[in-house]
């Protein structure tokens, strides 16, 4: 039954007008039902053929682009060779200025991201495995548009901009990239306000909270501007997690000499949080009894 229900989900896609609710719910569906990795492959060549069929509705394109996302969840040890022919195209409707629906170029974006995700995740658990191997193409395939997708940090749609943030932070676990990305954050930094400097800033905080900064000269930098960034106005919104992702990833790791040092920085940390009239009693307790929740009982003993 489950290989019938899903075997019909490219043909309904594509003689009916599913809207994005409708596409919701049949995620959800692929979501609770159990398949072999002969159906998900059957059903994934059916649903490329929707991806590349320009005359049919941005709606139920995006949703086969979601679906070939679900799919590769769960059959994530045999799934990514089936869908590699399809990567080059993906990759450009995620770059393509040219398509009109700002939903389907998210759904590609999203796509994106968690195949590169996957990867890293493999690699990971997996180390210099054949399967790992098997990845780098398709990963290199997506990496070398890395300063394209930068560019697209200029997105006013919030949810387009978040998705291009999530790509860039995965993107940011290679070395090569992570560098071009901080000279991207700090180019922008320096110039006058533009509809970029938003989205480099969630970046920064993604990678930050992310733990993505190293030991890199570059690394090290964004770590030391960041502060300074969050200061503009049209970033306020991000103050409270760029510093937050500082005190809790960073200061651990040796970042703690350099706030030491920067006592502008740590007064303007504690201000964020607690306010200008902080008691040990109230104040202080609360926050700690906060923070208990996501940090170690070693680490608040020593704040």
């Amino acid at each position: 039954m489950n290989h019938a229900i899903l075997t019909a989900i490219p043909h309904v896609m594509t003689t009916a007008a599913i809207s994005v609710k409708g596409g919701e719910t049949v995620l959800h569906l692929v979501d609770l039902l159990v398949f072999s990795d002969k159906t998900a492959a059957s059903v994934s060549l059916n649903l490329t053929s929707v991806i590349r069929g320009t005359l049919y509705p941005s709606v139920t394109r995006a949703t086969s682009i979601k679906l070939l996302s679900a799919f590769l969840t769960k059959h994530r040890r045999t799934y990514p060779p089936l869908i590699k022919p399809i990567i080059p195209e993906i990759v450009a409707l995620a770059l393509d200025d040219g398509e009109p629906d700002i939903y389907m170029r998210i759904a590609a974006i999203r796509f994106l991201a968690a195949l590169v995700a996957l990867f890293a995740s493999d690699h990971e658990n997996h180390g210099d495995t054949a399967q790992a191997d098997s990845n780098v193409d398709l990963l290199d395939e997506i990496t070398e548009h890395a300063t394209r997708f930068i560019a697209l940090l200029q997105f006013e749609d919030a949810s387009a901009r978040s998705a291009v943030v999530g790509l860039l932070a995965v993107l940011s676990t290679n070395p090569q990239v992570r560098r071009t990305i901080s000279l991207s954050i700090l180019a922008s930094g320096l110039e006058q306000p533009s509809s970029s400097f938003v989205g480099h800033v969630e970046l920064l905080a993604l990678m930050i909270s992310d733990g993505r900064f190293h030991k890199e000269p570059t690394d090290i930098v964004m770590l030391l501007v960041a502060s300074a960034f969050v200061e503009r106005s049209e970033v306020s919104n991000c103050q409270y997690e760029v510093l937050s992702a500082l005190w809790c990833r960073y200061k651990p790791q040796g970042l703690e000499d350099r706030i030491r040092k920067a006592q502008d920085l740590l007064n303007w940390f504690t201000l964020s949080l607690v306010g200008r009239t902080a008691t040990e009693v109230n104040e202080a307790q609360t926050l700690c009894k906060r923070f208990e929740a996501w940090l170690p009982p070693k680490d608040l003993g020593n704040r």
